[in-house]
Order: C-alpha cells, then structure tokens, then sequence
C-alpha cells in the first residue's frame, strides 16, 4: 500500500545507472562467496563428521575387542577351574582306590593266617 503512495522514482542518470549496476554486480559476487563458503563450511563439516564416525567405529571395534577378550579371559579361568577341580577328584579317588587296596590286602592276610592256623590253604 506505501508503494502505490509513493510517487514513481525520478529517472536514473548514466552515472547512477552504472553504480546501480556495479552494486548489484557487487551484490551478486558477495552472494557467490558467501555460497561458496557456506559449502566449504559444510564440506568441512561432513568431513569432520565422517573422522568422527571413524574414531566411533574405532572405539566400537576396542570394545568389542576388550569384551571379548574379557570373556576368553573368564573362560580360560573357568576351564582352569574346572580342571583343578578334576585333578581334586582324581587324587581323592586314587587315595580312596588305595586304602580300599590296601584294606582288601589286610583283608587276604587275616584270611590267610587263619587259613594257615587250622592247617589248610586260603578258601578250600
């Protein structure tokens, strides 16, 4: 509504029309810089977004390493574990073999000293 109550404006001279035209000129250069480093701006953040993918992916890969080293670890722990275990029984096993061995030869000995005392050989 202020436009069509403005009067039209007086006609440009040469010298006007040409500063207009380099201003506008100057207009558009800056405009084109500023694009220009607008996309450089966002080129250099992909970039620094991508080193941060990479750096993330990296530590993702440390901790799926160190997870699964910590696992191995406990692993190995319970196999170990388990063996000592193993070794725990087998020499209460032979310790128990032993001394039922040598309760069944104390056993033979008895029966073959009454065997002797009533003057014939072991079970006849």
């Amino acid at each position: 509504e202020l436009r069509a109550q403005l009067p039209p404006p007086p006609p440009l001279s040469k010298q006007e029309a040409a500063q207009l035209r380099a201003r506008e000129r100057e207009a558009r250069e800056m405009a084109a810089r500023a694009t220009k480093l607008a996309v450089q701006q966002q080129r250099q953040q992909a970039k620094e977004a991508e080193r941060l993918l990479r750096e993330q992916a990296k530590a993702a890969e440390r901790l799926a390493r160190d997870e699964a080293k910590r696992q191995l670890k406990e692993e190995a722990r319970r196999l170990k574990e388990a063996e000592r275990r193993l070794r725990e029984e087998a020499k209460a096993e032979e310790r128990e073999a032993r001394e039922v061995t040598r309760c069944l030869l104390d056993l033979l000995r008895v029966v073959e000293a009454g065997a002797a005392r009533e003057g014939g050989p072991a079970g006849s």
